[in-house]
């Protein structure tokens, strides 16, 4: 079978799908047989993936060209390529393909028909034009846990039979370490991870930490890394006119080469997200040994497991409490508490999940024939 890979998440994203679809291509690489996989990417001078077959159509900056390379130039190519499927792991499309070539889609949440107002406009908007229509061309869709897969059957039941949940897996970048760059944090500090926009809830840690300063006699840290997202105007204004500003380390978009070091030497990572189809920084931090202070909704505790910390209501006091509660954990509970992560995440193997998609891949080509 030859699998094409719609793999722009490379070039034009730098936090969760980028990951996701870096991470993918490299398992379903890995565990291909005698399959196929070709990338189609808009640049011939990626660095990911040297030895992995491409079909290149180049991007421009002309007005509607990104939508005519969407809908025509790319499905024009596939077919003279002849592939069998075509994959795309960033939420929107393929499009304008022939039923002759399967279609397969990553769903990794609902957030832009479910909480509109956390996203900028065209995003709502064009999710609403053309998610239903992307499902129902689908042939196989790929939900990254159960409570997207349930979302996705609860707002558009047509999808009950062709819609999958796998896992991601954890990413293994003990090679790409850099212990240099880390900036020198004098003090305990409690990490945040993503994008900073409204979903991830930043005015909520910032108000729950500046109740930690006031009210604790020692002093922690506070690092943000994550780059700037939509709708961030009231977040950085609350950053500029935080009461403890100076222990608060905005980073902005971290290499995943430093993004070791920062989980490894944090007292906790605090991801307190409104919503989150998977969660991927929970992940990180449990392998990189850092206990976990969370949301309890969404699939936030389907990854966090039995033994993250969370919080049920996105009320300050209750965070800073819960802050507060992982700064008195005693050593040989941490030791404790971060063997039972190592334990829980071992449910999340990339191998694992490239090869029920191309088992999932395989039973569609068969029952195609």
């Amino acid at each position: 079978m030859k699998v094409a890979v719609i793999a722009d998440a490379l070039e034009n994203q730098g936090a969760g799908v980028h990951v996701f679809t870096l991470e993918m291509i490299r398992a379903l690489w890995a565990t291909r047989g005698e399959h196929q996989l070709v990338l189609v990417l808009g640049k011939d001078n990626n660095p990911l993936f040297p030895n992995l077959p491409k079909i290149i159509i180049p991007k421009r900056h002309v007005l509607g060209y990104s939508s005519w390379r969407l809908f025509y130039s790319v499905p024009k190519k596939l077919r003279e390529e002849e592939v069998d499927l075509v994959l795309e792991p960033a939420h929107f499309g393929p499009f304008g393909l022939p039923p002759s070539i399967l279609r397969a889609t990553v769903i990794h949440d609902l957030t832009p028909i479910l909480f509109p107002q956390l996203h900028r406009w065209h995003s709502q908007i064009l999710q609403r034009l053309f998610l239903s229509g992307i499902l129902r061309r689908a042939n196989c869709i790929i939900a990254n846990s159960l409570h997207t897969q349930a979302d996705i059957l609860k707002h558009f039941p047509f999808t009950a039979g062709k819609t999958l949940q796998i896992y991601p897996g954890m990413s293994d970048r003990s090679e790409e370490e850099e212990e240099a760059n880390v900036p020198a944090i004098s003090k305990p500090y409690f990490l945040m991870v993503g994008t900073v926009e409204p979903r991830k809830n930043h005015l909520l840690v910032l108000a729950a930490f500046e109740k930690l300063q006031k009210r604790s006699q020692s002093k922690y840290a506070l690092v943000i890394a994550g780059g700037k997202g939509w709708k961030s105007a009231p977040i950085y204004k609350a950053l500029k006119d935080h009461t403890f500003k100076k222990d608060i380390f905005l980073m902005g978009y971290v290499s995943s080469k430093i993004l070791p070091s920062l989980y490894s030497q944090a007292l906790a990572l605090v991801y307190p997200s409104t919503y989150e189809g998977f969660g991927l920084p929970i992940l990180e931090a449990m392998h990189y040994g850092t206990l976990v202070l969370t949301a309890r909704n969404s699939s936030l505790v389907e990854v966090g497991g039995a033994h993250a910390f969370y919080i049920g209501n996105f009320d300050a006091e209750e965070l800073y409490r819960k802050m507060l509660e992982v700064t008195q954990i005693e050593s040989d509970q941490r030791k404790m508490l971060l063997v039972k992560y190592k334990e829980h995440i071992k449910k999340f193997s990339w191998k694992a999940s490239a090869e029920k998609i191309w088992e999932a891949f395989e039973n569609l080509e068969k029952n195609r024939v």
